[in-house]
């Protein structure tokens, strides 16, 4: 097996970022003198991007959610405004 104890280094910056440990972080944990070098050691993996894409969504939704409210407030103001003409 060939295993160096480097390699946890890897194992560790990639466990903390699939965690929710954001890279500045994880690059102050380390010593790197920037991201660069930290985004190297932290690996990511399909699944552990997909809660990024799920968080995207959500504020999407939200956002989407918002609008419709603010969208049918003016109209009920319209409404009412032409109705007392």
């Amino acid at each position: 097996m060939d295993f160096r104890f480097h390699d946890l280094r890897h194992t560790a910056a990639t466990r903390m970022v699939q965690n929710g440990v954001d890279l500045y972080k994880v690059q102050l944990i380390l010593g790197h003198k920037g991201p660069q070098m930290t985004q190297r050691y932290a690996h990511h993996y399909p699944e552990s991007l997909r809660s990024a894409v799920d968080t995207l969504e959500k504020v999407s939704q939200i956002c989407h959610n918002r609008a419709d409210q603010q969208n049918n407030q003016s109209y009920k103001k319209l409404k009412s405004q032409h109705a007392g003409q």
